[in-house]
């Protein structure tokens, strides 16, 4: 059994207080099958929100046939990064 696709903390910085500070954010991928740089189609792809202790599902998607992934129009903060697809470990990295 492989073991390539793995979840990812993602630590997005707290907007400052400065007037030009993003009210919402983004954020893209890829997801890759193994080491040779492979694309992982259809691997399901969950963002949630880390803060205060809570855990909020901001969003949930799947790659495309290149492995792309993209969440938009969520506030800036602490977010965990979930990837699963069948056949594969989950692995925390």
């Amino acid at each position: 059994m492989r073991t390539c696709i793995a979840p990812l903390l993602l630590l997005l910085p707290l907007a400052a207080a400065a007037p030009e500070a993003p009210s919402t954010v983004s954020i893209s991928g890829h997801v890759y099958a193994d080491e040779t740089g492979a694309p992982a189609p259809g691997a399901k792809v969950t963002l949630t929100e880390r803060s205060f202790g809570l855990r909020n599902r901001v969003g949930v998607g799947a790659t495309d046939e290149h492995g792309a992934f993209m969440f938009t129009g969520f506030p800036p903060g602490s977010y965990t990064l979930d990837v699963e697809k069948p056949g594969y470990l989950y692995e925390v990295v």
